[in-house]
């Protein structure tokens, strides 16, 4: 068993270090994300980004809306947001509130009559929502205010956001 864990390991690494890219300086970079390339670091998230569990978070300060971000994370590998717990939860709205938002899109939107997770995860964890008509406002946003929860919104509404990436190995 020792042995499998060690091979294991090794085998992650190696895939980690031939994973990692060298960013040519004719890719495409939306402005002010530089610190958004790719790292050669095993185990760590790129620059900018913050670790929680299993997991890179990046808060982009530009608002936009739930589209254009759900776009910007899938440029980095990463999607917007899911939410497991509710650790996970306060570490965003942390994140979010040092940030100097008040609320921020995350990865859950409403389909077919019920709530889904961008990156695929189940919807697992209800965070005492304010969930109000979903026919109109089917997109996800975390809200700093400790007490309330996320709630939902338009779409279209621009705010920050957060993506979420998932470390390898």
């Amino acid at each position: 068993m020792k042995t499998l864990l060690i091979i294991s390991g090794i085998l992650c690494a190696l895939l980690s270090i031939r994973a990692a890219t060298k960013v040519n300086s004719d890719t495409a970079v939306p402005p002010g994300s530089a610190a958004l390339q790719p790292q050669a670091r095993f185990g760590f998230c790129p620059n900018g980004w913050l670790s929680y569990g299993a997991s890179c978070y990046y808060l982009s300060n530009t608002p936009e809306s739930w589209g254009n971000a759900e776009r910007f994370c899938a440029d980095f590998q990463s999607s917007l947001a899911s939410v497991h717990s509710i650790w996970e939860y306060n570490f965003l709205q942390r994140m979010v509130q040092t940030g100097g938002h008040s609320f921020a899109w995350l990865g859950g939107y409403y389909f077919e009559h019920d709530w889904r997770w961008e990156d695929g995860s189940l919807f697992d964890f209800h965070n005492g929502e304010l969930i109000s008509n979903t026919y109109r406002y089917q997109c996800l946003q975390l809200n700093t205010q400790a007490s309330t929860g996320w709630s939902n919104h338009g779409c279209n509404m621009l705010f920050p956001f957060v993506c979420q990436r998932k470390l390898s190995c």
